[in-house]
């Protein structure tokens, strides 16, 4: 039996046909003369109803018709899904490809220090801890005291101030050497500075990472060590007298000056006389005296040249002086900073009322001084503040002076890998943080009352934004927040 619709054949005994789906009449296919007729009987007069074989390919035909027709209505209804879909969600997949501040731990530590080695010191009550820069507690809260990690070591402390003693543990928490110094420093190329005994009375000496005393105690006083040299003092507060000493613990320059600062750029500052009386200069690490002491004041080298003072710190004037001791730019400013990124921050006029811009190394202004505060620059840009502390604005600007980011903001932070957080004041104290790009544009409002708020803006230099690696797969920056008296961290996801 056939069916008479699409001309297949039937099994008998059905009452539907299988392919199309047409209640089955009875019938069949005939071929006389080579002419193929279907015979479909008509089950009200019983008469037969004849079908060329043109009919029946036509019948046939029908059957792919139709599949076709349902496949193009289904792609039709699921394009129409996926624009629904797009129209939908395409909103919030545009959100999500700009940089957004996103809270990592909400503020429940009483005080976080800044990471370094991946992990950052935290207070809750009265001890502290470690965690990493996903906030996962890495290291349990049960020290009295502890430093920031330096080479992979971070120096603890069981017990109070007054009789507690100090080790050191690794970046998993175990302990790599016992607690039994009065004081200990972080570790500094590869020494770190400890003390048994008390400020007065105890001895200052040096240990490796294994906890082995590799210089032993035999100076008064002693810094930690900074480009090889470590700072030593024979003698007591008052009348002792300070040279250098090596990591071997040879004494390379003997005690002489009445203080000295680290070296910099092989460069130490040294004085005779009272810290600020006068006579304050600088010797190589051979010892050799490369600038006299003629200065009241001194700033460490950097980026090749100090700043030197004549007449004081507040009612002087400052200049520079480059590595062979040539004053290079004459003391004729108020106030100085240290070069940065080839230039320096300088002030015409007092703390109050002066104005702040910028020279280079050879003393031309690039930037005249116009700006109520400025910072340092950094990757080519400077925040820089027009207006008093309470209603003054921030904005920033380029090597040349030009205004990449107009003065709109009430806060800003320096640019870290291509952004910088600013900050806009809510209605009833706080800020709200927003972010810029080094293009000058707003890639997070920070006048979206939905961004993130903080009880304080992050402060421009302790706070200062460093980068990392996030899940191994992805960068972000981290800043820690302060809200409700508490501190949290924050990543800065791009």
């Amino acid at each position: 039996m056939y069916c008479a619709h699409c001309g297949k054949q039937q099994e008998i005994g059905d009452v539907f046909c299988y392919a199309c789906g047409v209640k089955l009449r009875g019938g069949e296919i005939r071929k006389s003369n080579n002419v193929e007729r279907f015979y479909d009987y008509n089950g009200r007069n019983n008469q037969m109803a004849r079908m060329t074989s043109s009919d029946v390919n036509r019948a046939k035909q029908s059957k792919t018709k139709k599949p076709k027709k349902i496949m193009m209505m289904v792609i039709c209804l699921g394009v129409i899904l996926l624009g629904l879909i797009a129209f939908v969600l395409m909103p919030s997949l545009t959100h999500g490809s700009q940089p957004q501040i996103v809270e990592v731990t909400p503020p429940k530590f009483d005080e976080i220090h800044p990471f370094s080695d991946g992990l950052a010191a935290v207070l809750i009550g009265e001890k502290w801890g470690f965690i990493d820069t996903l906030g996962n507690e890495v290291i349990p809260f049960r020290f009295d005291s502890v430093r920031d990690f330096s080479e992979g070591l971070a120096a603890v402390r069981i017990g109070c101030l007054d009789h507690g003693l100090w080790g050191f543990i690794d970046t998993s928490g175990n302990e790599v050497v016992s607690p039994r110094f009065d004081w200990a420093y972080c570790f500094s190329e590869g020494l770190a500075l400890v003390r048994v005994g008390s400020l007065g009375d105890g001895l200052w000496s040096f240990i490796d990472i294994s906890g082995n005393e590799v210089i032993s105690p035999r100076f008064d006083s002693v810094r930690s060590f900074s480009e090889g040299f470590a700072a030593v003092r024979v003698g007591d507060w008052d009348e002792g007298l300070w040279g250098f000493m090596d990591t071997s613990g040879n004494e390379v320059i003997a005690p002489r000056y009445d203080g000295v600062g680290s070296f910099s750029e092989g460069f130490a500052a040294v004085w005779f006389g009272e810290w600020g009386d006068g006579g304050m200069g600088f010797i190589d690490t051979s010892g050799n005296e490369v600038v006299p002491p003629r200065y009241d004041r001194v700033l460490r080298f950097s980026e090749g040249f100090a700043a030197v003072n004549i007449g004081g710190y507040v009612d002087g004037f400052w200049g520079f002086i480059d590595t062979s001791g040539n004053e290079v730019i004459p003391p004729r400013y108020n106030w100085v900073g240290s070069f940065s990124e080839g230039l320096a921050s300088v002030r015409i006029g007092d703390w109050e009322g002066g104005l702040y811009g910028f020279i280079d190394t050879s003393g031309n202004e690039v930037v005249p001084p116009r700006y109520n505060w400025v910072e340092d620059f950094s990757e080519g840009l400077a925040a820089v503040w027009i207006g008093d502390w309470d209603d003054g604005r921030m904005g920033f600007i380029d090597i040349s002076g030009n205004e990449v980011v107009p003065a709109r903001y009430d806060r800003a932070s320096s640019f870290s890998e291509g952004l910088a957080v600013v900050g806009m004041r809510g209605n009833h104290g706080g800020y709200y943080l927003g972010l810029v790009n080094d293009s000058g544009e707003e890639v997070l409002s920070p006048t979206d009352r939905d961004s993130f708020f903080v009880d304080f803006f992050p402060d421009l230099g302790f706070w200062q934004m460093s980068r990392f690696k996030w899940c191994d797969v992805a960068e972000a920056v981290i800043i820690k927040y302060i809200r409700d008296g508490r501190f949290g961290i924050a990543h800065v996801m791009q």
